[in-house]
């Protein structure tokens, strides 16, 4: 009897193992260990999960007249005026998984006995995470806005910034 148990102690020192392979796979996230400072697999990762990394760098901008941006950084904010006869350029930038379209829109923010705001520039673009440049000449020295119109429904984030040079 004590043969068989040091025999057994034995065999499972030396590393006896079965032929059926029971390690985890990439395929299946339920079988796979953690391995600290590495995240674990997932089986879905898209751009509408809360958890998921931003895919657009906001950029900050010398001679910012005024910005929209949506998402995770949701803002929109008017921080200067723009200067007669000086280029007043829009950039902007949007995601949708589903690639669709939206439209932006700069907008003469001075106040009038109207409360209408009228258009000074807009244009279209893909969500596809492409920065767009339109560039025009201001019109007027003063406060614009920058906003985005007809956004896909589906898009997660996009910024539209306005400067002056």
């Amino acid at each position: 009897m004590r043969f068989l148990v040091l025999t057994a102690a034995a065999l499972l020192l030396a590393g006896c193992s079965s032929t059926t392979d029971q390690s985890p796979t990439a395929s299946s996230p339920e079988g796979a260990t953690a391995t600290p400072g590495v995240p674990s697999p997932t089986t879905s990762d898209t751009a509408t999960s809360p958890a998921a990394p931003r895919e657009l760098a906001i950029p900050a901008l010398p001679g910012e007249i005024a910005r929209s941006v949506f998402g995770v950084d949701q803002a929109d904010v008017v921080s200067g005026d723009a200067v007669e006869g000086l280029t007043l350029e829009a950039r902007v930038a949007c995601l949708d998984p589903e690639k669709g379209a939206a439209w932006f829109e700069v907008l003469d923010a001075r106040v009038d006995s109207t409360g209408e705001l009228n258009s000074v520039m807009s244009g279209r673009l893909e969500c596809d995470g492409t920065e767009i440049i339109v560039a025009t000449t201001a019109p007027f020295s003063g406060p614009l806005q920058i906003t985005f119109r007809q956004v896909p429904p589906s898009a997660v984030e996009g910024y539209a910034i306005l400067t002056n040079d």
